[in-house]
């Protein structure tokens, strides 16, 4: 049940990071219209790297 659920959070991370990088990408390329898009990029790189590390944080403690 664990591995199931554990798999699924997996998945959910890896859209996750998936998702971020088409934006970031977007976002680059959109970057001299809008000063707000660096901003919010920036946040979101932040919010995408506390996420990862909730990830890897959260599967050190399943290895154990």
């Amino acid at each position: 049940m664990k591995l199931k659920v554990y798999s699924k959070f997996n998945l959910g991370c890896g859209l996750i990071a998936l998702s971020s990088a088409v934006y970031i990408i977007s976002g680059f390329s959109d970057i001299s219209m809008h000063p707000a898009t660096i901003i919010f990029g920036i946040a979101f790189m932040f919010a995408l790297a506390a996420t990862n590390f909730w990830c890897a944080f959260n599967k050190m403690g399943e290895d154990k």
